[in-house]
């Protein structure tokens, strides 16, 4: 039998457990024949990771981080040819690949309870997912591995458990914050200063800059004292002043996200996550995003409330100018010029595209007018603000029952500084 040698950095913190971990793991070995697995200490090292330091002012630096490397060494379970790959979990659905492995578990998610041997797709907690040396694939139920192998499931669940100590202990095994704790400081920081994607920030040019998620994350990790002035300071908000009333809505968008009926990769993830208590620092983005995705949703609803009495009007034309003169060839055209769009943003969504992120954002005027305009630029804006917009009618739009009047090279000349 073929013993597999991993290595891999933890936090010193997790020495023991993973210890604990592997000694148990030699005393199931012992039992079942097989070679015990090892774990050896190999070093203490500081590893160079990037975070936010102050010098002058706040800048990303490559810093010194303390980890421990270990050397693991376990059996490599390969029985009648077979080879576990990978694990589905299926409450919540959540895939378990093989460290190194090339393939993709992407397909059982939408049967993680599939037996392929039995062709039963009954309840089940988990299917292990085999491959032989041709490269066949096939989802078997834990029950059914010793039919389908012709030994114990024993060994295969003692495979399962080797093959889960780099994911429970390795480079995932970094400070973790409560899920709960985690969305009330990101609706608190998404109310008082606006959702920023890291998308977003990285096509904004600000290399320095900080995504809402990072915030929250920075936020979660703090307890208390001097740490969380100076956090406070640095923010310009004491958050933590004001999370106490965001514990109820942070519920209410756990309970969205789990009722959800949305089947893409985003929200089968968000799902699963939000359905733990903690997250890890390396999930927080799409965890702290479900908080706009939630206010998103919200916003639909009233639209939709909204939509039959609607006051909107396509009183321009396309061509038509908003804040700009006229040139011969606009007035040989037909072309009306009116004063800059004056109103208020009622709606916002980004979109990733072939060519970079683009948000469309939407105000009304002080008639009922909706106007709205596609931005690939424009990362200051936030839903609430009063605004003037520069700009040329692109088209006329409508959408139940509500019409729009859809701008293009637009420039916004005044807003409101969001509070």
């Amino acid at each position: 039998m073929e013993i597999e040698k991993r290595e891999f950095f933890i936090n010193p913190e997790s020495k023991d457990a993973l210890l604990k971990s592997v000694k148990k793991l030699a005393k199931r070995a012992a039992k079942l024949g097989l070679p015990e697995p090892t774990a050896r200490h190999v070093e203490d090292v500081e590893v160079m990771v990037s975070r936010e330091v102050w010098d002058l002012e706040w800048k990303i630096k490559k810093v010194p981080v303390l980890k421990s490397r270990f050397e693991i060494t376990f059996p490599e379970v390969k029985i009648a040819g077979w080879e576990i790959v990978g694990t589905i979990d299926a409450e919540p659905v959540v895939t378990n690949a093989k460290p190194g492995w090339a393939g993709s578990l992407k397909p059982y998610r939408d049967h993680p309870t599939r037996c392929e041997h039995c062709n039963h797709n009954r309840s089940r907690k988990m299917t292990v997912v085999l491959q032989n040396e041709t490269g066949e694939l096939i989802q078997v139920g834990r029950s059914c591995l010793k039919d389908f192998t012709g030994h114990e499931v024993g060994i295969f669940n003692f495979g399962i458990a080797c093959n889960s100590l780099e994911q429970n202990f390795g480079p995932r095994g970094e400070p973790l914050a409560n899920t709960e704790y985690l969305l009330m400081l990101g609706l608190a920081l998404i109310r008082r200063v606006g959702w920023t994607s890291r998308t977003m920030l990285r096509n904004s040019g600000d290399p320095h800059g900080m995504s809402t998620s990072d915030w929250a994350w920075d936020a979660s990790q703090i307890r208390g004292g001097t740490e969380a002035e100076k956090f406070a300071e640095k923010l310009g908000l004491n958050i933590f002043e004001e999370i106490g009333t965001e514990r109820e809505e942070a519920k209410k968008i756990i309970e969205f996200i789990a009722d959800s009926k949305e089947e893409n990769d985003y929200f089968l993830n968000l799902r699963s996550l939000c359905a733990e208590s903690h997250t890890r620092g390396k999930h927080t983005g799409t965890v702290v995003s479900a908080a706009f995705v939630y206010h998103r949703h919200l916003a639909k609803l009233e639209a939709a409330k909204r939509a039959g009495k609607s006051t909107s009007s396509h009183f321009a034309k396309v061509g038509d100018k908003f804040g700009r003169k006229l040139s011969k060839k606009d007035k040989d055209a037909g072309a009306t010029a009116y004063p800059a769009s004056e109103g208020t943003i009622s709606f916002m969504h980004t979109r990733d595209t072939d060519w970079g992120v683009t948000t469309l954002i939407k105000w009304v005027d002080d008639n009922g007018n909706e106007f709205g305009w596609w931005s690939s630029s424009e990362s200051r804006l936030k839903i609430g603000q009063r605004i003037s917009v520069i700009g040329t009618v692109k088209k006329l739009d409508e959408y139940k029952g509500t019409k729009s009047t859809m701008l293009s090279r637009c420039k916004v000349e005044k807003m409101e500084v969001s509070k």
